[in-house]
């Protein structure tokens, strides 16, 4: 997203991907046309993105915490259920 597409206001709105036509496509990607300066902002926008997603992913997990709790009750006793049974699952946590 970063080097490819410029997903970062730090970064810019400028590709730093190699153009394809390499015989090895796997080998270009490993090479940036920037800087060793633009390389270290692109690494940190990487990783700001990352811990940021790590972020927001933990959040939702931790505010619905309770209706995982309540879906792993019937897995551990069952360790399958159909839709028709966690449909009162869904119940129980709209109603929590």
């Amino acid at each position: 997203m970063v080097t490819k597409y410029g997903m970062e206001d730090a970064i810019g709105q400028r590709s730093y991907m190699p153009k394809p036509g390499s015989f090895l496509p796997a080998a270009q990607n490993q090479v940036f046309n920037a800087s060793e300066a633009t390389a270290r902002e692109i690494d940190l926008a990487v990783r700001g993105l990352l811990e940021t997603g790590t972020a927001t992913a933990r959040g939702i997990l931790e505010k619905h915490r309770a209706d995982l709790e309540a879906g792993v009750a019937p897995l551990l006793s069952k360790e399958t259920i159909t839709a028709d049974e966690f449909a009162p699952l869904r119940a129980l946590a709209a109603a929590a």
